[in-house]
């Protein structure tokens, strides 16, 4: 499950420290095969500045939202993933939830998210956190709900996480975490409904 791996992975860095226990688009018939990549953000910003041990990631690039995620389409559900994945890697460095809010979830899964989007704080970060999900087949497949998409979720992690203001190195077998399953999509009011990947 994709919100237990985020959760997993920011609990276990935060971890590293010994305190476990104190932070709890294209047409149809289009190839989608691939990493579900976003192709716009926002640096209005400024110049991105990655984590230090002194300060957490400064202006990183924002997720825009697809054009065509309300599309009741094969299309409008990529985007939503690819959406997905940006928002998710903004929230792994800047501790902002905003932007998966913007997505249909089912509540527990929403709520699983904005939980780990609570360990941050102005004394807690990760650095160099990058999120990529890999949609392991060209197209979805239609069920009588919606579609289901086999997906891998990466998630790394660079060599530092500050835990409560305290410094701590990652070891090697920390900075990657890998889950797979399938991401559900079912269209609901003009947008995609995602659901929790469930192991295959």
């Amino acid at each position: 499950m994709f919100p237990a791996v985020t959760r997993r992975f920011a609990v276990g860095l935060a971890g590293v420290g010994g305190v476990v226990a104190a932070l709890t688009s294209c047409g149809v018939g289009a190839d989608y095969k691939g990493e579900a990549k976003l192709d716009r953000y926002d640096t209005s910003a400024g110049p991105y500045e990655p984590a230090t041990q002194e300060h957490p990631s400064k202006n990183v690039p924002v997720p825009i939202k697809p054009d065509n995620m309300g599309e009741n389409s094969v299309a409008g559900l990529h985007a939503t993933i690819c959406y997905f994945a940006a928002s998710l890697q903004y929230m792994m460095n800047t501790g902002d939830s905003q932007h998966l809010k913007d997505i249909r979830f089912d509540r527990e899964d929403l709520k699983s998210y904005t939980d780990v989007a609570e360990l941050f704080d102005d004394k807690t970060w990760l650095s160099e956190v990058t999120v990529t999900i890999e949609l392991t087949t060209s197209a979805p497949i239609r069920n009588t709900d919606g579609y289901q998409w086999p997906a891998k979720l990466t998630m790394k992690q660079g060599d530092f996480a500050l835990i409560r203001g305290k410094v701590s190195q990652v070891p090697q077998n920390r900075k990657l975490v890998q889950s797979e399953g399938d991401i559900t999509g079912r269209y609901v009011e003009g947008s995609w409904n995602l659901s929790t990947p469930k192991k295959r």
